[in-house]
């Protein structure tokens, strides 16, 4: 199985040390396909539990 993107925007670092958990606040359809949320000076950035996506 693969999958397909139309764009990537950055590709950016992971300290896998700053992981953090999602807020609360995000969306719960959204949250349950994020593993964590990484904080930088531009805002934060979901990562994508890319197993849940797929089941």
């Amino acid at each position: 199985m693969g999958l397909l993107v139309d764009q990537v925007g950055d590709i950016v670092p992971l300290d896998i040390t700053k992981l953090e958990s999602p807020p609360v606040n995000i969306n719960s359809l959204i949250i349950n396909y994020l593993t964590g949320v990484l904080k930088t000076d531009n805002g934060l950035i979901g990562i994508l539990d890319v197993e849940s996506v797929v089941n």
